[in-house]
Formats: structure tokens, sequence, C-alpha cells
């Protein structure tokens, strides 16, 4: 009755409304000290949360970046392969032979052996004997044939020649390879021939192997000893023998042949 009472009273005449506010004043302290573990819980659980959510993004960022730079260099790889084949395509547009691009399968992995192993084959119209290139020079030639491989002998194996004129002058000579990836040997050019550091050494085709004017190497040193009858000569491989990927494997022409050493030996 006396909760009706105070109740109707505070309706009606609002006389209590200053004893509410007293007692509100007084019951703050309790809620705040009631509410205020729930704050530090809830500002904690936020604090974590956005922890561990930092700590969840970030880890896929990094998965991201690890994926974005793994495809950047795929990229960069292709791209890298993309020129190396133009650069292959210009050449056989250059020499003017009917050509066939082959990849690179394998290396030879013995000792004083220079040897690749190719992915084009029989199949693909390869033949002992054919010359094969890279966008600067002469690689090789052909030395086995397999349905769908092949293997070919690079210019720097000790069993390799290729009869070379220099450009310059036309003299001749033969470049043998001497197990080094970095020089040629030049043999058989008398003491004095007229030949130079800087010289082009390009292919005579009077083997019959490879067609002629493709370029060999470039004349690094030349000694000369009186004793001997010929000069001493290393050469600097034009092709790039120590970084084959992809290499053009030419088909040879023989008219065009004839007529390609009939210009290199003109004055």
């Amino acid at each position: 009755m006396l909760s009706f009472l105070l109740i109707s009273i505070d309706l009606r005449q609002h006389h209590l409304d200053a004893v509410r506010s007293v007692l509100m004043l007084l019951v703050y302290p309790l809620q705040l000290a009631v509410d205020s573990p729930i704050r530090v819980m809830h500002a904690v659980n936020e604090e974590l949360s956005s922890r561990s959510q930092l700590q969840h993004d970030n880890g896929e960022l990094r998965e991201e970046n690890r994926r974005l730079l793994q495809r950047q260099q795929r990229f960069a790889a292709l791209e890298q392969e993309n020129q190396r084949l133009r650069e292959l395509l210009d050449t056989s547009y250059l020499v003017g032979e009917d050509v066939l691009v082959a990849h690179l399968m394998a290396v030879a992995s013995r000792r004083a052996v220079h040897e690749l192993t190719l992915d084009r084959g029989a199949r693909h119209g390869v033949m002992v004997g054919q010359a094969i290139l890279d966008a600067n020079g002469i690689l090789g030639q052909i030395t086995e044939v397999g349905p769908l491989t092949s293997t070919a002998l690079l210019i720097t194996d000790p069993r390799h020649d290729v009869p070379v004129l220099v450009n310059r002058t036309g003299a001749r000579g033969i470049v043998s390879g001497t197990d080094d990836d970095d020089l040629l040997d030049l043999n058989f050019v008398p003491n004095n021939a007229d030949v130079q550091p800087g010289d082009l050494l390009v292919s005579s085709g009077l083997d019959d192997v490879f067609p002629a004017g493709y370029p060999v190497g470039t004349v690094a040193t030349v000694t000369i000893d009186p004793a001997e009858a010929f000069s001493q000569i290393k050469v600097a491989p034009s092709a790039a023998v120590a970084n084959v990927r992809e290499v053009l494997v030419v088909r040879r022409h023989p008219q065009s042949d004839a007529m390609a050493e009939r210009e290199a030996v003109s004055p």
C-alpha cells in the first residue's frame, strides 16, 4: 500500500524527483563498479580480436606477397624466354634458312664433353649434320638423332671443328673447341696472315656442314712465334654457349650456301 501511495504521489505531483536524483547519485558508484569489469572485458576482447584479425590479415598479406613474388619471377622468366625466342626468330629471318626451334632438355655431365640433348628429333625433320645456332652465331651441330630427341655437339667441344674465314681479309682457318666455354682455337693460319684481335670469323661452308657466312667468333688474341709456321690465335665464340636455352636447327639449302660462299670471298 505504501508503494502504491508513493507511486501515486510521484506520478501526479512529482514530489519524489529530488529523492530519485539523490538515490541515482548514490547508486552511480555501485553501477560504475559493476559496469567497469564488463567494459574492461569488452575492451580486452576487442583488443584481442583486433590483434588476432591483424595477425590473420598480416599472414594473408605475406602469403599473397609470396604468391605475387613467385608470379613476378615466373613472368620475368617468361619475358626473358620471349626475348630469346624473338632474337632467334630475327636470326632465322636474317640468315634466310629453313630453321626449326628446339629447346634444351639436358646437358652432358661428363668432363671434356660438351653435348646438348634437344627436344626435336627425326619426326620433326632433324637430321645428323645439321647446324645449330643461337641468336648470335654457330653453337654446334647435330650428331645423333632419335625419333623425338637429338644430340648436338657444341662448338666448344675439343672434337668439334669449323672451317672459317676472317670476315675482314678472307684468310682461312679452322676453329676448334678447347674444352673452354669462353675460348676457341683458330688453327692453320700462317704467321704472315693479316689477322687482328677483334676480327670477326664466319663459317666458310667448305665442310659441307655449316652454311657459309654464319658468325663463329671474334679473335681475342694473336701470338706469333717465329719458330712456328702458324700463329696461335684464341677466339671468343659468338654464341652464348654457357647460357643455351633454345636453339635453331638449320635445314640447309645448297644453292644458298654456294651463293653465300661467293659473297664471302668476293672483294
